[in-house]
């Protein structure tokens, strides 16, 4: 019994490091989803500053399709997210809608810094997070890929990583575009 307890330590690290194995050697397969998206009305936040009584709702977005990025400016795991937000807006021009999940207007403002690092066509706020809850996520980052129809298409519930960018996103933004 002593002899097995030394081996559980490497035992375990030998699956955690297949299972990082695995995960990199076969990256993930988009998984089509088509349910509408959720019906939401939240208030705009003007990224540079400033004051709106504007709204944004699942109406305002384009018949194009985009990506809604559920995000807060206290998420650690968003900041690391944001560069390839970035790379995806700046460098493949994919509209990305940010909704600012449980936070504070000034902060937001704050998270996306000036026009060179903001990935966001229009931002808006649920300073609550109730409102967020038809979106069946279960924190933040979550990202959804959804088609010209307002049907989500791919939901990642996890940061977006650069292999995503070239393994899932492009070639799903690709193949719903027409």
């Amino acid at each position: 019994m002593n002899k097995f307890l030394y081996l559980l330590p490497v035992i375990t690290l030998l699956i955690l490091g297949g299972m990082q194995y695995y995960q990199i050697a076969y990256p993930e397969k988009p998984k089509l989803i088509t349910r509408l998206t959720p019906d939401f009305d939240l208030k705009e936040v003007l990224p540079y500053g400033g004051e709106t009584q504007n709204r944004l709702t699942n109406a305002d977005l384009p018949k194009q399709p985009i990506l809604i990025n559920i995000f807060a400016s206290w998420c650690s795991t968003c900041i690391l997210e944001h560069g390839n937000l970035l790379t995806l807006s700046k460098k493949y021009n994919i509209p990305i809608y940010g909704l600012a999940y449980r936070d504070k207007e000034e902060d937001v403002r704050r998270f996306v810094g000036n026009e060179n690092t903001n990935p966001y066509r229009r931002i808006a706020i649920d300073t609550g997070g109730g409102a967020l809850l038809k979106w069946n996520f279960n924190g933040v980052p979550q990202t959804y890929i959804i088609d010209a129809q307002g049907r989500t298409r791919f939901h990642f519930d996890r940061r977006i990583r650069p292999q995503d960018i070239k393994n899932i996103i492009l070639p799903l933004m690709e193949q719903i575009k027409d």
